[in-house]
């Protein structure tokens, strides 16, 4: 595999907009949730040289704030499990 999604298979934008307590790392670990991407070939860009993938309903909101969703989004995961997904 070249490219491994830096959130795993969650929607950066989505994981961006979650606020504090509405998730918890199992929620997204136990295989019953899922921000998930549906089709990683329209709805997914680089940013350096990371692979972010978006949902439908979320991939121009993404693009209009890339840096910003990113930075949401590290920030959520890294509440959620101590350390981003790729460095």
């Amino acid at each position: 595999m070249k490219y491994v999604p830096a959130f795993g298979v969650n929607c950066t934008h989505i994981l961006s907009t979650v606020e504090s307590g509405q998730l918890t790392a199992e929620d997204l670990t136990d295989g019953r949730l899922s921000l998930i991407c549906v089709n990683t070939t329209t709805w997914s860009t680089f940013v350096d040289s990371k692979l972010y993938l978006t949902s439908c309903g979320s991939c121009e909101a993404f693009m209009r704030d890339q840096s910003g969703g990113i930075a949401n989004a590290s920030a959520v995961w890294g509440s959620l499990f101590g350390s981003p997904y790729i460095k």
